[in-house]
């Protein structure tokens, strides 16, 4: 399993928006093991809008990902995720 500097790195090799966005999709299954079938199904179209609403900040929203990879509840990971980085957009920030 990469490590999330070696997400982000490859991230950041890549030029391509589509292959950023599989690289985002592979970490949250990687970290989100428990998520659900309708997490999973939507997860690249989640992935996208994320990247719209958050300035295109993929290493920010990989970061996300793996920080919420706690989340064992079955409700949407997506959900939470969102939730987390409108927050962090607002500045209302737990630490």
């Amino acid at each position: 399993m990469p490590t999330l500097q070696e997400y982000i790195e490859n991230i950041r090799q890549s030029d391509i928006r589509k292959d950023r966005i599989t690289l985002l999709g592979e970490l949250f299954l990687e970290t989100h093991v428990k998520a659900t079938a309708e997490d999973r199904i939507t997860m690249y179209k989640r992935i996208a809008k994320l990247l719209k609403d958050n300035y295109n900040d993929y290493y920010e929203l990989a970061r996300t990902i793996d920080k919420t990879s706690y989340i064992n509840g079955e409700g949407s990971h997506w959900n939470y995720i969102t939730v987390v980085m409108k927050n962090k957009r607002k500045g209302n920030v737990r630490k």
